[in-house]
C-alpha cells in the first residue's frame, strides 16, 4: 500500500517520516521530494510610550515599550509543498496516516 501526505516544510517533512519509521517498523519505502516557493514575510509590531511605573499592586513595576516596524522582506524559509510517499503493509495505513496527520502532514492519499 502507498500513502502520501502533503507538508508545508520540508523539516516537518523530515520528522514526520523520521516519526513513522521509529514506530512503525515493517515502512518499505520512503521518498520525500517537493518545491520550493518564495515567502513574503511581515514583520509588523507596534511602539507605544513608556510609562515610568505602574503602581497597581504592592511594588512598582515598569511597563513594556511595544516597536511597531511595517516590512515586507523575501523570508529564507523553505515553504512550499513537500511529499512524503511511503510504502507498507495494508494493516499499518491508518496507524502511518494518523503520525503523518499528527506531524503536520495534509492531503494524505492512501493507495493499492
Amino acid at each position: 500500500m502507498q500513502i502520501t501526505a502533503e507538508f508545508y516544510t520540508p523539516d516537518e517533512a523530515d520528522m514526520a517520516a523520521g516519526a513513522v519509521k521509529s514506530y512503525v517498523p515493517d515502512v518499505y519505502d520512503t521518498a520525500i521530494s517537493g518545491v520550493r516557493s518564495p515567502v513574503r514575510q511581515s514583520h509588523n509590531m507596534t511602539v507605544a510610550p513608556v510609562s515610568a511605573f505602574n503602581t497597581m499592586g504592592d511594588s512598582p513595576s515598569y511597563s513594556t515599550p511595544l516597536l511597531r516596524i511595517g516590512r515586507h522582506a523575501p523570508s529564507d524559509s523553505c515553504s512550499g509543498r513537500y511529499y512524503v510517499r511511503m510504502i507498507c503493509r495494508d494493516s499499518d495505513a491508518a496507524k502511518i496516516s494518523h503520525i503523518l496527520v499528527n506531524r503536520g502532514g495534509h492531503n494524505i492519499t492512501v493507495t493499492q
